[in-house]
């Protein structure tokens, strides 16, 4: 059996959980030599790259999906090393299309627990309770960034300033509301409210003249989420 080693570190807010990328590799050679499995080529690493970070811009992963062949294994420390939801099922996808295998990643973790049943279920559940924890922090994060947006203040890029609202032309580090775009989120709400049906809304608002920034035509989702209040 061949097999291919991939580490990633970032940081992350207990430290148990955030193994360095020299012990990652320190376990899977240790792994790989217990059971047999041959090491094709120097490890894969990224360094200071998210869970949720895709391979294009993770250099060491990119290298990896280029030189995996067909038959060939990943082995990584733990799951999340790969990524985290559909991040990792898109590099599972990618791993089995150029494998050939559906089960390409082996995380170490788990398969050299050899113990009893009960430490297989106890390191189960700590890496399930690993995963729940970045999802609540994610989640905490996300909520924060609303409830600043919603106070006026601005977070992230230029790209990401809501719709009905525009940077303070006196503070950029703030928003204030866009009139204009107020205007179309209250006629797309008075139009559902008329005719509560997404896409017939998105015409209508074409129609009548309303464009979305930089002109674009209005869409069902958009629609959707100016009658959310999420737009």
């Amino acid at each position: 059996m061949q097999a291919l080693i991939y580490a990633r570190f970032s940081d992350c807010p207990n430290a148990e959980n955030c193994p360095s990328i020299e012990t990652q590799l320190t376990l899977c050679r240790a792994f790989c030599k217990t059971q047999g499995v041959e090491v094709i080529g120097d490890p894969y690493t990224d360094l200071k790259k998210s869970r949720n970070t895709g391979p294009e811009k993770r250099p060491g992963l990119t290298r990896l999906l280029d030189d995996i062949g067909r038959g060939q294994y990943v082995i990584v420390y733990r799951a999340d090393r790969l990524g985290a939801g559909d991040v990792a099922g898109h590099i599972r996808y990618l791993l089995k299309k150029r494998t050939g295998l559906k089960g390409a990643v082996w995380p170490i973790n788990r398969l050299r627990n050899t113990g009893s049943a009960d430490e297989r279920l106890l390191d189960g559940i700590k890496d399930h309770l690993s995963e729940m924890e970045r999802a609540v922090i994610a989640q905490r994060t996300s909520d924060a960034m609303r409830v600043h947006q919603a106070n006026g203040r601005r977070m992230g890029g230029k790209n990401n300033i809501p719709y009905g609202k525009m940077l303070d032309p006196r503070n950029h580090t703030r928003m204030v509301d866009n009139p204009e775009e107020l205007r179309a989120i209250a006629e797309a709400r008075r139009l559902y409210a008329i005719a509560p049906n997404l896409r017939a809304v998105a015409r209508a608002m074409n129609a009548l003249g309303f464009s979305r920034r930089k002109g674009t035509e209005w869409k069902h989702q958009q629609v959707g989420r100016a009658v959310r209040g999420s737009s």
